[in-house]
């Protein structure tokens, strides 16, 4: 019999910057090689992305709950037809019912084309922006 080795967790080391706590080798990195010659701070890159990531933290967080929720539903679908034929009609139909699968485009209905707008790089961040004045 092998005798169990003992494994013990070392969090790794962390920097507070931003309002965030960074993995000190990215922020080493980050700041060494990334940032130097792009023209902002360590300050303001930090900042900003702190402030971006408190920015979309709760909608993140819906669509995250929204995935656990699509999935449990997969999951129950699959678990009520254990031992069955699989039926690819049936299966598709309960996935547009609990909107996985977005339903088909009516025949009066065109697909819009649409192309990413153009932008200037210190027009992409907004206030606390990691880009631009």
């Amino acid at each position: 019999m092998r005798a169990r080795r003992k494994v013990r967790k070392r969090f790794m080391d962390t920097v507070e910057t931003g309002g965030l706590s960074v993995a000190k080798a990215l922020y080493d990195f980050m700041n060494d090689e990334a940032l130097p010659e792009t023209g902002l701070t360590v300050e303001r890159f930090w900042d900003g992305l702190g402030a971006i990531i408190r920015d979309f933290a709760p909608r993140n967080r819906k669509l995250l709950d929204l995935r656990d929720t699509l999935q449990a539903r997969i999951d129950d679908f699959h678990r009520a037809r254990r031992g069955r034929p699989f039926d690819v009609a049936e299966y598709e139909r309960f996935l547009h019912d609990i909107e996985y699968l977005a339903k088909p485009l009516g025949s009066g209905h065109r697909k819009k084309e649409r192309s990413a707008p153009s932008l200037r790089a210190d027009q992409l961040i907004d206030k606390g922006a990691i880009i631009g004045e």
